[in-house]
């Protein structure tokens, strides 16, 4: 049978299996499968990747947006009241992440590269803004620089939500390296893919030596420091109520030999998006997501936007082809209604955005099928 015919998934994660078994072995023989060893060997080499110290693995992006924000509310003193805007076409765990933390979503518009929208922002601003979040969608860069600039004049506090964005970069630097928090995800389909777990970048190094205590329930220091003395030291001090947030060595291991690939692997991802985008050229019915700032971009995914979403998800269910929907507005949700404001662009792409299969081993010819279906479905 030709494997061309077979499904089509929208993501498929690629491991180099070989060196991540033999690496996981490492650990295994070790007899250490916990946070320590490996993970701080990944969190060594990540830093020296991004150029950004301070680097903290965990089990998830959602833990990092978690802490990220905790760690700045305790040290800047935000009362529970105070606002932090976001946008609203984003995964959920962006915005909850400020619920976690009993402090206020604003939610304001994107621009047509679904980030950000600087005018929006501008607009929201209060007395009561401690922060801004800026969502890296697909891992575009969007109005970065400006969204710096403004929460710079304004005393703003800036995290960069870049689960989809690892390897982003913006003119050769690495995305929103001068950032308060960076939070990254390195969960099972992304572009550095683990079984799950994530990364935290405090720019501080006391808020770093905070949210590491934080991520282990609040110890002073983790067993594996209690440990590496050679004798295990048992009385340690609770300085916080905190989580269980840490990651593993497992998936440090495989975070280790995904990081030596990711520039390739996004290489490859780009190649991909510009053939897509070739064979889309001049299609009726559908707009093709541009991130026009982000020649960078990791390029987590490929979206586009199209009027006649639930014909064409016919179209590509019957054809056993994956398909995706990189968000439907977080105001949709009851928890969210209350902090609804207008955003026409957030709105309008929530309505018709669909993201098309994009993975390494993904072949042209797999291409050309999806964008004959499409093709057939909307024209």
């Amino acid at each position: 049978m030709d494997v061309h015919n077979f499904p089509i998934p929208l993501f498929k994660p690629f491991f180099r299996v070989d060196e991540c078994l033999n690496l996981i072995k490492t650990t295994l023989d070790q007899g250490w499968t916990g946070h320590g060893g490996l993970t701080e060997e990944f969190e060594q080499q990540w830093s020296q990747y991004v150029g950004r110290e301070n680097s903290l693995m965990l089990n998830s992006a959602s833990a990092a947006l978690h802490l990220a924000i905790q760690t700045l509310k305790l040290t800047r003193g935000w009362e529970d009241d105070s606002e932090i805007i976001s946008t609203p076409l984003t995964f959920i765990s962006t915005n909850h992440a400020i619920l976690w933390n009993n402090l206020n979503p604003v939610l304001i518009d994107v621009d047509d590269d679904l980030c950000m929208s600087p005018e929006a922002l501008i607009k929201s601003i209060t007395a009561k803004t401690k922060a801004v979040i800026f969502v890296s969608m697909g891992g575009g860069i969007g109005q970065l620089s400006t969204i710096e600039e403004i929460c710079m004049r304004n005393n703003l506090a800036l995290i960069i939500d870049a689960a989809h964005a690892a390897g982003s970069r913006e003119n050769g630097i690495h995305l929103g390296i001068k950032a308060d928090a960076i939070c990254y995800s390195f969960q099972a389909v992304k572009n550095l893919p683990t079984g799950d777990s994530g990364l935290l970048s405090m720019l501080l190094i006391e808020e770093h030596v905070l949210a590491k205590k934080l991520s282990w329930l609040g110890i002073s220091e983790s067993t594996f420091a209690r440990t590496k003395s050679g004798t295990y030291k048992w009385d340690y001090e609770v300085e916080n109520i905190g989580f269980k947030y840490n990651a593993n060595a497992v998936m440090g291991a495989l975070a280790i030999v995904g990081l030596k690939y990711l520039d390739q692997d996004n290489d490859t991802r780009r190649a991909l998006v510009a053939n897509y985008e070739e064979l889309l050229l001049n299609t009726k019915n559908v707009e093709v997501v541009p991130q026009v700032n982000s020649t960078e971009s990791s390029r987590h995914l490929f979206q586009i936007y199209t009027r006649d979403r639930k014909k064409l998800a016919e179209a590509m269910s019957k054809a056993q082809i994956g398909f995706g929907v990189h968000y439907k507005t977080n105001c949709a949700y009851p928890m969210y209604k209350k902090f609804l404001v207008s955003t026409p662009n957030a709105t309008k792409f929530s309505e018709g955005i669909v993201s098309l299969p994009l993975f390494i081993e993904m072949t042209s010819i797999q291409q050309e099928r999806i964008t004959s279906v499409l093709h057939e479905a909307l024209n």
